[in-house]
């Protein structure tokens, strides 16, 4: 399962690896996007490519429209977003 190669390729430092297996899960198979929250190294949450990630699941969307946001992500000014 390509979300576990994720979490693993994180554990071990290639953070390359890790965003491919996490975007093939969550966007291109679109897989449980749960999984994006699990205890990843820091850091992971807060670089550009996770955003990209959430971004092409659909979830900013969904989150804008009900304004009901995540324990780990939060709305900011001009349509963008941070997570943690």
């Amino acid at each position: 399962a390509f979300w576990a190669i994720g979490m693993y390729a994180d554990r071990f430092g290639d953070r390359n690896l890790a965003f491919a297996a996490l975007k093939k899960w969550a966007v291109d198979l679109k897989g449980a996007v749960n999984i994006l929250w699990w205890a990843y190294t820091d850091g992971l949450r807060t670089d550009p490519r996770f955003k990209q990630i959430i971004r092409d699941t659909g979830l900013v969307e969904f989150w804008r429209s009900s304004n009901q946001w995540g324990d780990y992500c939060r709305p900011l000014a001009n349509d963008d977003f941070e997570c943690s």
